[in-house]
């Protein structure tokens, strides 16, 4: 399953760093969530996140919006390309899963 999981994330050029906070990104409140909670999230420095996130947010997957109560805070959230990305990865893994299954 791991190898699996590897081929579909490098298939869309992420990593598996990158494919799980675009994970947490997806499963957060609508508004989003911000860099600290991420980082708390996947058990990695908020300095690893800030690197994941500006490469997704390059990529044109994750977009900012600074939050209503803390104008300094930047909430990400999944961009319309980064959920197609998303359920693409997903249904990929299923498709694989399945195949696999048949053979």
């Amino acid at each position: 399953m791991q190898g699996l999981l590897e081929e579909q994330t490098r298939r869309y050029g992420l990593s598996e760093p990158e494919l799980a906070l675009l994970w947490a990104c997806r499963k957060a409140p609508p508004g989003g969530r911000g860099q600290r909670e991420l980082a708390e999230e996947l058990a990695v420095s908020p300095a690893h996140v800030s690197g994941l996130v500006e490469r997704l947010r390059r990529a044109g997957l994750l977009r900012a919006r600074t939050a209503e109560e803390d104008r300094r805070r930047r909430l990400w959230q999944l961009t319309p390309a980064g959920i197609a990305t998303w359920h693409a990865i997903l249904n990929g893994l299923a498709e694989a899963v399945q195949h696999r299954g048949a053979a």
